[in-house]
């Protein structure tokens, strides 16, 4: 999505970064689903489209963790 885009633009002028990419829960299957790349690095770095549950450490904490 454009909205998805402009965060993943933003996130690499913020950090001084060359690429970033965007991530959405699908909730049914606990995957991450790419959305968006910014990229200054041209197509030598290949963002994976799916991330399994449990891939990234935060992910996980992220699903399993409630608030108080």
């Amino acid at each position: 999505t454009l909205v998805a885009q402009r965060i993943a633009e933003s996130i690499c002028r913020l950090l001084d970064a060359r690429s970033s990419a965007v991530y959405r829960l699908e909730p049914g299957s606990r995957a991450l689903l790419l959305q968006a790349v910014s990229s200054n690095v041209g197509r030598t770095f290949h963002w994976a489209t799916t991330l399994a549950p449990g891939f990234a450490t935060w992910t996980r904490k992220a699903w399993t963790c409630s608030s108080s």
